[in-house]
This record gives structure tokens, C-alpha cells and sequence, in this order.
């Protein structure tokens, strides 16, 4: 009872400082606030304090607590995930490649998340669709993202990274993890591989991009090395046995 009598006694001093508060704005052109303040026996400071609680009490009345709206399912969709044992759990395929990575097609996967996964895998396992291959060779800093290795194949090796299909990547310290860099004309593709088995045979001998061919990408992608430390050079002057 208590608290209804004082919320309605909060309603009441609200009502008269906000008659308070037209009196004042409706007052002279030429008098100040200060003066009908001190005509009507309050201070400027209580008056602006009476003024921020009437435009707080407008706001709260204008706008409401937001509110949680429950909204209808649409008859098309589940009410409920399917549980691991139905059948729509099980994979309609399933594809595995020389490599051991296995790729579960489910019956409502679209399309085109189908097509664009299988694009991305060709690509980085036999370099179907690349136009360009470039190695960044030495370190850097996989941390980088998609401006900043853009900005490295710009300005440090002088290359365009907007160069469609052309496929430029990094490595860091870690030889068995690389990240690569693609514009597919509407945008960036950012791909980060790591081996759980094995290392890459990364150059290390100079900061240079390397253009090497699908070849010799392969190769790289079997960790195999594509620039030979020893190469195997002919001899124009052969010790002769007789």
C-alpha cells in the first residue's frame, strides 16, 4: 500500500513540476530563466532538476522497456534438431582423397556451399582453376590477415594482389603451416592449412615471391622440395679415366 501511495504522490510532483516547467518557457521573450526562478521562489539549479525528471518521466512514458516478442515458427522449418540416430544425420555422401581429409555431404546441404567447397579443394590440392602460384619465400607473420598480406604482396614484392586467380602463400616460422591469399573478383579468399603429420619444404633463402608452376605446387603440397638445395649440375670438364 505503501509504495502505490508513493508512486502516486511521484505522479503528482511530476504533474506540478512539469505545469512549473510550461510557466517558465511560456514567461517574457526578454526575461531570463534566473529571474522568474527567483519571482516563483526556487533556485536555477532545482528548477533544471525538475526539468531533467519531467523529460526522464516523458521518455520512460514515450519509450518502454524493450520487451521479448515470441515469434511464430514457420511451418516449413523443424521445431527440433533431428537426433544422431534418424537418418537426416546421416551423411548422403561422403568423399575422402589421396590425403586422408573426408568431406560429409548431409541432404540439406545447398548447392552451393557443395560447389564452393569443392572449388576451394581443388584448388589447394592440384591447383585446378589457378592461373598464377606464388611463394612468399622466408618468414612472415601469419597473424597478418587479408589487408595486410595484401599490402605485402604489394608493396614488398611489387605484384598486384587483385591479380584474379592468382594464388600467393606464406609461411611463418612453422614449416607445417601455411596461409594463402586469393582474389576471386568479388572479393578475398583467406585459406589456412595445417598438417597434423609432416612440414612443408619452404625456401628460406631469400624474401623474394616465387612463381613456381602447378608442377611444382604439387610437389610442395606432398612436402617435397621444389628448389633443391644440392642441384645436380653437368659437368663440362669430366676427369677422364684413360
Amino acid at each position: 500500500m505503501s509504495s502505490q501511495t508513493s508512486l502516486v504522490a511521484e505522479q503528482v510532483r511530476l504533474q506540478q513540476w512539469a505545469a512549473q516547467i510550461q510557466e517558465c518557457q511560456s514567461r517574457p521573450a526578454d526575461m531570463k530563466v534566473e529571474t522568474w526562478c527567483s519571482e516563483h521562489g526556487i533556485t536555477k539549479a532545482n528548477y533544471y532538476y525538475r526539468l531533467r525528471r519531467v523529460r526522464k518521466a516523458c521518455l520512460e512514458a514515450c519509450n518502454p522497456e524493450p520487451a521479448f516478442v515470441e515469434l511464430p515458427i514457420p511451418a516449413a522449418l523443424p521445431t527440433a534438431m533431428p537426433s544422431a540416430d534418424s537418418c537426416d544425420m546421416k551423411p548422403a555422401a561422403v568423399l575422402r582423397n589421396s590425403r586422408g581429409l573426408v568431406l560429409e555431404i548431409y541432404n540439406h546441404t545447398s548447392a552451393d556451399i557443395i560447389r564452393s567447397i569443392l572449388e576451394v579443394l581443388s584448388m589447394l590440392n592440384d591447383a585446378a582453376g589457378l592461373k598464377k602460384i606464388y611463394l612468399a619465400a622466408g618468414y612472415t607473420d601469419l597473424r597478418r590477415g587479408i589487408d595486410g598480406l595484401a599490402t605485402m604482396i604489394r608493396f614488398r614484392f611489387q605484384l598486384d594482389p587483385y591479380d584474379k586467380n592468382t594464388l600467393f602463400l606464406f609461411c611463418g616460422k612453422k614449416t607445417n603451416r601455411i596461409k594463402g591469399l586469393l582474389w576471386e573478383g568479388d572479393g578475398f579468399l583467406l585459406l589456412y592449412k595445417r598438417l597434423d603429420n609432416g612440414a612443408f619444404s619452404w625456401p628460406r633463402s631469400a624474401e623474394e615471391a616465387l612463381e613456381i608452376s602447378s608442377e611444382q605446387y604439387a610437389m610442395f603440397m606432398q612436402g617435397l622440395e621444389i628448389i633443391p638445395k644440392h642441384p645436380i649440375r653437368p659437368n663440362d670438364n669430366p676427369k677422364r679415366l684413360m
